[in-house]
Order: C-alpha cells, then structure tokens, then sequence
C-alpha cells in the first residue's frame, strides 16, 4: 500500500517520439532513448547533460596480474567485445499508466551466442530502475570476467559519496577492516596505482553511491541490496 502510494503521488510523465527517438519528459527531467541501439543516450536534468557516453553492456575488465597468469585474457576473449558486437533484436515501449513507462530492449550477443535483456522502468520523479537478465541460451561458455553497464560522465562529476565499506578499498575476501559508514571523496583518490596491474578503488557492500560535481547537482545510483 506504501509503494501503491508514492507511485500515485509521483508526476505525470510526458512521451514523444520520433522515427529515431523516444523522449520522456517531467518538469526538469528528460531522457531519450535511440530506437536504432536501444540504449538511453541522453538523461538531463534542469538543461544540464549527464551522460557523456550511454551506459551500455559490457562483459571484460582490464586483466590484472593474476589474470594473465591464469591465461583468462585468452581463455574468455570471446566475452571482451561482447558486448560492443551486440545486436538489437527488439525495442519495446509500455506506457504502464501516465506515471510509470517501461522500456524493453533485447540483444544478441553475436560473439557468445547469448541473448541479453535490458529493462528500464521510468517514473514521472525521474527515478530509473534498470534490470539486466542474462541467458546463455544452452551454450558452454568460459565465465565472464564482470556483467555490468559502463558509461562515461562528464568530467566534472568529480566527488563520489557512498554507504558502504571503507574508506579505502576493499574487497570480498579482505574487508572486514573496512567498517560500513558514509564516505566521501574523489573519483582521483579511489584509484590506487600498484606498480603490476591489479584491481583497483573497489569497495564492498555498497547500499548507494553519489556521483556530483560538488555543485549541489549530480547522480544517485542505488543497488537492490548492494552494488
């Protein structure tokens, strides 16, 4: 009934397409998405971009030390431009009601032979739940070296916050010395450079994270639980 709630109390949400765009639009917030990629290419608020580059699916991470040791750069090759090789097999739009609007978009991984489901639930307040569901379709495939979105921000989106473990880095199998709190500091400050290439700035049991310029403006991205 509290959820039922704060739906029914967000703002309408306006739609308008084109034969290469959807916009959605609330008072200050406005997104598109391409109907050519299906991927959100713009996603503004008060006039001010926030996205540079689309988040898009991405399967690799830069190998590290113990990664070449182990041969995985040529054992899971085929996942490095999985993502990038993705071709977009449907784009679908729901408007569930004047409030909410549901975006579906379904790709196929080329390289894998995979199938990737996008989902993105907008809301007239300018929140976006963003869903990724991964099928491997039957095949046997190497593991894939991280599933997740990347995306490019502009440049002065600078300070980061987060309720997590910290403040330095952690990871799974050593964070206990890092206590769950609010920390803040700089995109630079969370990068480390170990003289042979390793993981790096990670943090653990991360319940949501800031992204600002220090302006007042920026982006909240929140895990369900964790990131």
């Amino acid at each position: 009934r509290q959820r039922q709630m704060c739906i029914r109390d967000r703002p309408d949400l306006a739609i308008s397409e084109t034969d290469e765009r959807i916009t959605l639009s609330s008072g200050p917030f406005r997104i598109e998405f391409s109907k050519e990629s299906g991927l959100m290419t713009s996603l503004m608020f008060k006039d001010i971009e926030t996205i540079v580059k689309s988040p898009e699916p991405d399967f690799w991470r830069i190998p590290t030390d113990n990664d070449f040791g182990n041969g995985m750069p040529r054992r899971c090759k085929i996942w490095k431009n999985a993502g990038s090789n993705r071709i977009l097999k449907s784009f679908n739009i729901n408007a569930v009601n004047s409030k909410q609007v549901n975006i579906l978009s379904e790709y196929e991984l080329h390289d894998a032979g995979a199938v990737l489901l996008m989902k993105y639930i907008i809301y007239g307040s300018g929140d976006i739940f963003i869903t990724q569901t991964f099928n491997p379709a039957g095949r046997e495939l190497p593991e894939i070296p991280r599933i997740g979105m990347q995306m490019h921000l502009p440049a002065d989106f600078n300070e980061v916050s987060w309720f997590g473990r910290g403040p330095f880095e952690n990871y799974e199998d050593r964070k206990y010395a890092a206590h769950v709190g609010v920390y803040t500091t700089t995109v630079d400050a969370l990068n480390h450079a170990y003289i042979r290439p390793q993981e790096t700035g990670y943090r653990t049991d991360v319940r949501w994270l800031t992204i600002n310029s220090g302006k007042g403006f920026g982006l909240l991205i929140v895990g369900n639980p964790f990131l």
